[in-house]
């Protein structure tokens, strides 16, 4: 069956409140929906639990996944987007603005999830 994806809405932004929405109207239509958490604001002490306690219906961890071979890919499509590094990485969530420093700030996270492989988490409606 298809799966789908949507953002955990971490950084409480609008369209991404929807989006999650969204993938839980499709969760209750029978679907398989896993949502993703949103970067950088995921890395930011905090944030990841501040959204889990308002989220609703409630969530639990559905996977972790080795991304350690993709992990160069995912770091050359953030450092795409030029005009959001300043903002978002740089002034919102105090990673910096160059790759070394996004790379470092993004890995840190991602292998403490994963005891020293670089994971990402991802969220299902919880079942109890």
């Amino acid at each position: 069956s298809t799966r789908f994806y949507a953002p955990l809405a971490i950084g409480n932004h609008v369209d991404h409140q929807h989006a999650f929405l969204v993938g839980v109207k499709l969760h209750q239509e029978g679907h398989q929906v896993w949502f993703y958490e949103d970067m950088p604001y995921a890395i930011i002490p905090g944030k990841p639990e501040a959204r889990l306690t308002v989220a609703s219906p409630a969530v639990e961890v559905a996977a972790l996944v080795d991304v350690s071979d993709v992990w160069n890919t995912k770091i050359d499509a953030i450092m795409a987007y030029p005009s959001q590094l300043e903002v978002i990485f740089g002034g919102y969530a105090n990673a910096g603005t160059t790759r070394p420093e996004i790379d470092a700030a993004m890995r840190q996270h991602s292998e403490s999830l994963g005891d020293g492989v670089a994971v990402e988490r991802f969220w299902a409606v919880a079942t109890s």
